[in-house]
């Protein structure tokens, strides 16, 4: 496989099936550094003929639809990037992209289908693998799940309560406790030079955050 020696440098997962010669061959979503931007997915071409990838898109997830003219040759792979700057600067690696939409929203399917809408190949994004994705704004969505300690790793911050009494462990659970009720979606809090707008809530809870770095670093 063209990215096998990748996986020192995150989480890669297989696909799940193979029924079509085109394959989803590896997905690459939990990054050593979590605020760079270098997902890729890796589509392999397991058949005997050359196939013209030309109007295929991914349905879910993500989304990005090959140019015209992209043909697989047999036993070849192509690479589509979150950011094909990102990742050629990185690892060296040419790719198409970038895609639009999150990648790494855990507990679904990646759905690759062809130009007339028939299903390719299938991919499951483990529901408990990635807290912290690097967006295309250059923005990160982050789980309110999240320990605090791996936000302030990843953001170079320290992220402190403001009553010394109060002890947390998540991120969801400190941001709303510095605001004083249970948050609600489209709510930003600004904490330790970290701006933080919530996205989705689930019973009285932060699901997902959109997290920024403020320009000038205050709170």
């Amino acid at each position: 496989m063209f990215f096998g020696v990748w996986a020192v440098l995150g989480k890669l997962c297989f696909s799940i099936s193979a029924h079509n010669s085109i394959v989803i061959n590896e997905i690459h979503y939990n990054p050593d550094i979590k605020t760079e931007l270098v997902e890729f997915i890796e589509l392999y071409n397991a058949g005997t003929n050359d196939v013209d990838l030309s109007g295929w898109y991914f349905s879910s997830s993500i989304g990005f639809t090959f140019p015209e003219g992209t043909v697989l040759a047999t036993n070849a792979y192509v690479v589509v990037a979150q950011s094909p700057e990102a990742l050629q600067k990185k690892f060296g690696v040419a790719s198409l992209g970038p895609w639009t939409g999150l990648l790494s929203n855990a507990g679904e399917k990646l759905i690759l289908r062809n130009r007339v809408g028939e299903i390719e190949d299938e991919f499951d994004i483990d529901e408990d693998e990635g807290d912290i994705f690097g967006l295309a704004d250059h923005t990160y969505r982050v789980s309110g799940d999240t320990p605090i300690e791996r936000v302030d790793e990843a953001f170079g911050v320290k992220l402190t309560c403001s009553d010394p009494d109060d002890q947390f462990d998540t991120i969801g659970g400190l941001i709303a406790h510095e605001m004083g009720h249970v948050p609600k979606r489209g709510e930003r809090h600004t904490l330790a030079g970290l701006e933080f707008v919530v996205l989705h809530t689930k019973g009285g809870a932060v699901k997902w955050f959109k997290v920024a770095p403020l320009v000038d670093g205050t709170d």
